[in-house]
């Protein structure tokens, strides 16, 4: 088995749990990995958060007469767009976002 080397960066957003204290235990252990936190509210730049507003665009414009209704909506939505790889990557492609792309 070949020995990965060099540093894994992740970029995460500033959710309270990746600075809770397993995670920097982990981290303490695992000294090649570097995490980098987006700016707080910074919802422009996150493709997750991009996705998301995809999703809550979506359901505005559904007639859900209940709670599980409008979860059939967005599980429908999440199934049928997080599955098709062309549609999620463009919310990889714009140039707020372009830090995610690899070397």
């Amino acid at each position: 088995m070949k020995k990965i080397s060099g540093v894994i960066h992740i970029v995460l957003d500033n959710a309270k749990i990746y600075k809770c204290k397993k995670v920097n235990e982990f981290l303490e252990k695992h000294k090649r990995i570097k995490l980098h936190y987006l700016s707080p509210y910074a919802q422009d730049i996150n493709p997750i958060e991009l996705f998301n507003n995809a999703l809550k665009s979506n359901i505005r414009h559904q007639k859900a007469m209940n709670a599980e209704e409008l979860k059939e909506y967005a599980i429908g939505f999440m199934n049928k767009k997080g599955s098709d790889k062309e549609h999620v990557k463009k919310f990889f492609d714009g140039k707020e976002v372009k830090y995610t792309k690899s070397a």
